[in-house]
């Protein structure tokens, strides 16, 4: 697949089978194959592109073989006959790299019997295998079990920098301007401190959607994952909002009712998208939290606001050791819990 590709434009799905791609290659590199290259043309047209092609001609050590990569949903087992066309892809695109050696990723688990019927010259990589050989190399392993939406706790813990990741996070928001000026950079180092605090409850991270309309662009929307996180589960479960929606504003000033009403449209109870989080530098206004309080008394729509003091706070915590999540559950709950009529 080209790099060039924009992730924008297509599909989830589509894009989940981008990244493992990537993630197949950077494995092969690293266990020592020789000679990887992605998107391989084997001849003269569209069809007979190879997803990876590795190693050499007349090298018995390191031979010519030829990889399929299918990125099959773990918990969507593919049936025997999309596995026999599978491998019947990567019999044909063999014969015309003229080898007889293929290799076929899957990501999913096989049934080992399964396996036991294919061409003894076709090495089958499935879920399980894929970990395994990921195991030594925590980065990559990690990935994938993100990619997968497989548990977190499988995950392996990386060794950590002498430096304090937070704290480095801390001062790098320090350099950035308040205002128009810094607004990108801004947005930029909001994804990567949610993804520092939240990565392993939310999924999807497509940065400035669109809606089918083209008419409203949200910075950044989430799938939250089945976890029994309490405030995850709150926001998924009891308020039915499958997919969560970040706006990021660095507003000099707190953010007026304005800003709130825009990030409301986004929100829609029937496309499961019924929650949003409003980060900005200073807060919000006394008028836009009355529209917030309204959104959530009338419509069931909630809208939290953290300022730069709530992220610092969840940085920080994370840091001791201290759970981001309950720190979110309780702005939450202080939010209903004081919510008047």
């Amino acid at each position: 697949m080209n790099d060039k590709i924009n992730l924008s434009n297509i599909g989830n799905q589509a894009r989940i089978g981008f990244r493992f791609q990537k993630l197949i290659m950077e494995l092969l590199v690293k266990l020592g194959y020789i000679n990887v290259k992605e998107e391989f043309l084997i001849s003269g047209t569209k069809h007979t592109r190879a997803d990876i092609i590795l190693g050499e001609l007349n090298n018995p050590e390191h031979p010519l073989c030829v990889v399929e990569i299918k990125a099959y949903r773990p918990s969507s087992m593919p049936s025997s006959s999309v596995i026999n066309a599978a491998l019947n892809q990567l019999q044909y695109l063999m014969k015309l790299a003229g080898t007889n050696k293929g290799m076929l990723i899957i990501a999913t688990s096989l049934d080992s019997r399964f396996i036991l019927g294919f061409n003894p010259n076709i090495e089958v990589w499935d879920l399980n295998v894929i970990l395994n050989k990921a195991q030594p190399f925590p980065e990559i392993f990690n990935e994938f079990i993100d990619l997968f939406e497989l548990d977190p706790k499988n995950k392996v813990i990386l060794e950590q920098k002498k430096d304090s990741i937070g704290i480095e996070l801390i001062e790098e928001l320090k350099s950035i301007p308040k205002g128009k000026d810094g607004a990108y950079t801004f947005e930029t180092w909001c994804i990567k401190i949610l993804k520092y605090l939240f990565q392993d409850y939310l999924v999807g991270w497509k940065e400035q959607s669109s809606t089918i309309d083209g008419l409203h662009r949200r910075d950044l929307v989430c799938r939250v994952k089945d976890s029994h996180t309490e405030v995850w589960q709150f926001i998924s479960h009891t308020l039915k909002s499958r997919y969560v929606i970040f706006e990021f504003k660095n507003y000099s000033e707190k953010i007026t009712q304005r800003e709130v009403f825009t990030t409301e449209r986004y929100l829609f109870p029937m496309a499961l998208r019924n929650c949003a989080f409003i980060i900005s530098r200073e807060g919000t206004s006394d008028s836009a939290q009355h529209v917030i309080d309204g959104a959530m008394r009338e419509h069931g729509k909630l809208i939290i606001s953290l300022s730069e003091i709530d992220i610092s706070q969840l940085i920080t915590g994370k840091e001791k050791g201290d759970d981001p999540n309950v720190y979110l559950f309780n702005k939450i709950d202080n939010f209903l819990i004081g919510l008047g009529r």
